[in-house]
């Protein structure tokens, strides 16, 4: 099942109980989802309320091809959003990235990707069925069935 799970890894505890990221108030908080797949890598940057500001492209993003390929389109592809947002190098300190990509439930290939040395504030790592599972039905029940590069199927 595709339901929601929050992870902020850079947050700290308000007084409430609640979380806010470290060294960034929540107006200036951006994030990133880029779509990592085998041909290409699609990235788009929005504000909390899901306003997009930018979208950038680049060449494929999995893993499973090769580490520093993916790592390196996610960035560039995020980079062309930035700019096309109005937003500087520094301003990868302000967004924290969601990642949906091919073979992260293995932990060697998911302990890979987080050491990789992204720039982002902080990254929520999933496989890419997660991703597209949660982005088809919102974090409600559902079921999907990808056919691009790969191919797989989620519930």
């Amino acid at each position: 099942m595709c339901g929601i799970q929050k992870i902020h890894p850079h947050t700290q505890p308000t007084a409430r109980g609640e979380t806010t990221p470290l060294h960034h108030s929540i107006a200036r908080t951006l994030g990133v989802t880029p779509d990592d797949g085998g041909t290409s890598c699609r990235a788009r940057i929005t504000d909390l309320e899901g306003t997009t500001l930018g979208e950038g492209y680049a060449g494929s993003a999995n893993p499973r091809v090769g580490l520093d390929a993916a790592c390196n389109a996610i960035l560039q592809a995020t980079s062309e959003a930035m700019t096309n947002a109005g937003l500087e190098e520094n301003d990868f300190t302000r967004i924290y990235a969601g990642l949906g990509l091919a073979g992260v439930n293995q932990k060697k290939e998911r302990n890979l990707v987080l050491e990789w040395g992204f720039p982002f504030a902080g990254i929520f790592l999933e496989t890419d069925a997660y991703a597209a599972c949660m982005g088809a039905f919102n974090g409600r029940d559902g079921a999907i069935l990808i056919l691009g590069t790969g191919s797989l199927a989620q519930a």
